[in-house]
């Protein structure tokens, strides 16, 4: 059963880490198939890494948000992106 209310007016993109090697487009509330196959509430994110070409997504779940500090480090798909342009 999802649990994410997909008409409130939560600004996903603040629980983004904030970060000069990133700026983030646009975050929405989704859902995405746990490692079990059960439908599991998610946030999509869309970013952008400055002087590269290109738009990316990643998909993190939602199941930690009650937790007090809770927050999304995209750090490690930002450090992927620029192996694979050095290459």
């Amino acid at each position: 059963m999802s649990t994410v209310d997909y008409f409130s007016e939560t600004d996903w993109a603040s629980f983004v880490v904030p970060s000069d090697r990133y700026t983030v487009l646009s975050a929405a509330a989704s859902q995405m198939l746990d490692g079990t196959g059960t439908l599991i509430d998610s946030v999509e994110i869309n970013f952008t890494l400055p002087g590269k070409p290109g738009v990316f997504t990643v998909e993190r779940d939602t199941v930690d948000i009650a937790h007090p500090g809770w927050s999304i480090d995209i750090t490690l798909e930002t450090e992927v992106i620029e192996q694979l342009y050095a290459l």
